[in-house]
C-alpha cells in the first residue's frame, strides 16, 4: 500500500513539475524574441500608411518553422531597408490582428500594397530568396539589379 502512495504521489508532482515548465515557458512575454524581430503589438496604421508595402509574418515565437523564418525576415528588412515595411505579429499574443486578417495556420506571410491591399499571402516557411521573387513578380524589385 505505501508503494501505491509513493507511486501515486510521484506521478502527481512529476505531472505539476512538467505543467509548471509548460505554462512558465510560455508566461515570460517576449523572453526569446530575437531583438532583430519586431513585434508589432497591434498592426497599427502608421506601418500600413507610409506609402510602403508592407510584409507581415503571422506566427508565433513557440513554432519552430516560425522560429525558422526569424533570419529570413532578418534578410528581408537588411534587402528591403527604406523599401519594405517588415512586421512580425505574435497570433497568441495579438490574436485580434490575426482573426482579421484570418489566420488560420502559421507561419503565415501576408503581402500587402501601399494602400493596405492584400497581394498574396503563403502559409509555411518561406526563405527570404522565394519572398523576394514573389515581390518582384507582383512587380516591386527591392534589390539592385545586376
Amino acid at each position: 500500500m505505501k508503494l501505491l502512495i509513493r507511486i501515486i504521489v510521484i506521478t502527481v508532482l512529476a505531472a505539476l513539475i512538467f505543467l509548471a515548465i509548460i505554462f512558465g515557458k510560455n508566461s515570460a512575454p517576449n523572453a526569446n524574441q530575437p531583438d532583430s524581430v519586431e513585434d508589432s503589438s497591434s498592426v497599427n496604421q502608421n506601418s500600413l500608411s507610409d506609402s510602403l508595402p508592407v510584409l507581415i509574418e503571422f506566427g508565433s515565437l513557440s513554432c519552430v518553422p516560425c522560429k525558422m523564418m526569424v533570419p529570413e525576415l532578418d534578410k528581408m528588412r537588411s534587402v528591403c531597408a527604406g523599401k519594405l515595411n517588415v512586421l512580425f505579429v505574435d497570433v497568441y499574443q495579438n490574436p485580434e490582428d490575426a482573426d482579421r486578417r484570418n489566420i488560420r495556420v502559421i507561419p503565415t506571410q501576408v503581402f500587402l500594397s501601399e494602400t493596405g491591399e492584400e497581394l498574396f499571402r503563403h502559409q509555411g516557411f518561406f526563405s527570404a530568396e522565394d519572398m523576394l521573387d514573389k515581390w518582384k513578380e507582383l512587380g516591386y524589385v527591392f534589390e539592385e539589379e545586376n
